[in-house]
């Protein structure tokens, strides 16, 4: 047999202590066989032994070990209540350990160290990126404490309030400890914890200084744990936990991981990061914020090259509010929600059917005119129909109302008003209401009328004039309007408004390209109101017709009469 073929310090002594020792190993694992086989050839001993063999030198060596471990157990309990720093804890361990030291040339370390070097680097370094600074005979220690627990299996008393402390104290340590307790699967976890201060000691500040939990989810069998790799060695430290879910994995199942997950995480509220690979960005969003209390950023398109910055910034300790604005700037097609529903901030949607460019026009008008501090979302139509129609009220339970250019119903009771309707008085009013409601001035909305106006006429003149300005030419026709209203004291609708800016701009460049200026003159004008106007209109209009040397005659006149003749 191997175990008669090697050589030992103590000689029979030693290998008599290492029979002992398989042998409680053996008996544990099949403590009602007749015949029990203990070892194998890795094991570097095997043995065949008799259900009749002398057990009470193992069980004495059994209590022994049982009985230093419950006192290390009871040390750090009081210690760790006292709010002892993690040095005095560490020296518990080692102290006590010292005890057990004489035993050590008992125990098969040698192979088993292996194994426990081995877990270090697949599960601490590979995984979560973490180097361990263990010296060497602190190192001989937890080999022989970790060898000591696998042929202790009796339970000690009070081992969870020792995770309690652990899991309040040190949740993210702790956490990666359990992981690397995982790579061997003990029966009895609860004694092993006894040296996660051990292992973790130099590990457990800069770990749990990362002050937000951060998730990489994506379907498939390594996508996600092979970024997670990448990711936490370049960040030398432990950033990301990883979830590799099968394809079919629904909205529900990846919740119930993400929850799972959150709940060895919390004593961190500061925020959750999370970054999964496809799948509806609010519906993730929404299933886990009802189950979190906690701030949250959803990125709906998991990279290597986003994971990294999101490590970096979290390692600089960025705000998350910071994080959340740089993500934003990840790619064309990412999306990114930090928040339940359309928005966190009260806020006004612009979405033209015609394209983003008239919304965003619009959106630029508003922010420029009015003080409100309302956010202004564009948005494209088809988009806003979508989200109206596949959500309830509380995803837009912060928009107070919607602009857009057509008329649609909905199912939400939120204000819709289409721009073009705002022209007309009865709109113009609704939306002069809802702004002097929510703190605006009155000559703010005003003005926002009349900087519509001038915005819709330029886009309705601009393909038709050949040789004015649209720009240029709208200030003079809007002039051109306050001085009849000034006169006449009166105020002009939108929509009277537009029809005479459109129709000055054009008959300017009408007359300006005629080559008969005086054409259309014998028109006489019947009443006094009439003549009045002529009379006004002629003062109006002179300096336009100084600068562009025109004269505008009196059938013009009489169409502009025609216009306005209900305000006179």
């Amino acid at each position: 047999m191997d175990l008669a073929n090697r050589n030992y310090l103590g000689n029979i002594g030693t290998l008599g202590n290492k029979v002992k020792i398989l042998c409680s190993k053996g008996y544990t694992m099949y403590p009602n066989a007749q015949i029990i086989q203990i070892g194998s050839a890795a094991d570097s001993g095997f043995a065949i032994i008799d259900s009749d063999f002398n057990w009470s030198e193992v069980t004495e060596l059994t209590d022994y070990v049982f009985e230093r471990f419950q006192n290390i157990q009871n040390e750090l309990i009081a210690s760790f209540s006292k709010g002892s720093s993690i040095s005095d804890c560490k020296l518990i361990i080692l102290r006590s350990l010292r005890s057990l030291s004489r035993i050590a040339n008992s125990i098969p370390t040698q192979l088993f160290g292996r194994n426990i070097k081995q877990a270090i680097k697949s599960v601490l370094g590979d995984k979560y990126g973490l180097r361990l600074n263990l010296h060497q005979n602190e190192f001989e220690l937890f080999v022989l404490a970790f060898n000591l627990s696998f042929i202790q299996e009796k339970p000690l008393a009070h081992s969870k309030e020792l995770v309690k402390l652990f899991e309040q104290n040190y949740p993210r340590s702790f956490y990666i400890y359990r992981q690397f307790l995982n790579y061997f699967k003990p029966k009895n976890y609860a004694n092993f914890y006894l040296w996660f201060i051990l292992l973790f000691s130099d590990l457990i500040n800069p770990i749990e200084e990362i002050r937000y939990t951060c998730i990489l989810l994506a379907h498939g069998e390594s996508t996600a744990t092979s970024i997670q790799k990448i990711v936490n060695n370049l960040a030398k430290s432990y950033v990301f936990e990883a979830f590799d879910m099968p394809i079919d994995a629904t909205v529900d199942d990846i919740n119930v991981c993400v929850q799972n997950y959150l709940q060895t995480q919390k004593a961190h509220d500061h925020g959750i990061i999370l970054l999964f690979d496809m799948g509806s960005l609010n519906q993730m969003f929404t299933k886990i914020k009802h189950a979190s209390n906690k701030k949250l950023l959803v990125i709906n398109n998991l990279t290597t090259a986003s994971a990294l910055d999101i490590a970096i910034r979290v390692q600089r300790d960025e705000s998350f509010s910071d994080i959340t604005e740089k993500a934003k700037n990840y790619g064309k097609y990412i999306g990114v929600q930090y928040f339940e529903g359309l928005s966190d901030q009260d806020n006004i949607i612009i979405s033209c059917l015609s394209g983003a460019g008239l919304s965003q026009a619009i959106k630029d008008i508003i922010e420029g005119t009015l003080s409100t501090k309302k956010q202004i979302i564009t948005m494209d139509y088809r988009k806003l129909r979508e989200l109206l129609d596949n959500n309830d009220s509380s995803f837009f339970k912060n928009t107070q109302l919607i602009i857009t250019t057509t008329d649609f119903k909905i199912k939400l009771d939120i204000p819709i008003i289409n721009i073009y309707n705002i022209l007309d008085q009865k709109w113009f009013n609704e939306l002069k209401t809802y702004l002097l409601d929510s703190g605006e001035e009155s000559k703010n909305v005003d003005n926002l009328l009349e900087k519509f106006l001038k915005f819709l006429t330029i886009q309705g003149i601009k393909e038709r004039l050949q040789f004015l300005n649209p720009n240029t030419v709208i200030d003079e026709v809007q002039a051109v309007a306050a001085k009849y209203q000034k006169y006449y004291g009166v105020t002009f609708s939108g929509k009277i408004k537009l029809n005479l800016y459109m129709h000055l701009s054009l008959m300017i460049e009408r007359i300006l390209l005629s080559e008969n200026k005086d054409k259309n003159n014998q028109i006489f004008f019947k009443n006094d109101i009439e003549k009045e106007f002529a009379l006004i209109s002629n003062t109006i209009f002179k300096p336009i017709e100084m600068k562009y040397n025109i004269k505008i005659n009196n059938f013009e006149i009489s169409l502009i009469f025609e216009l306005l003749e209900d305000y006179l």
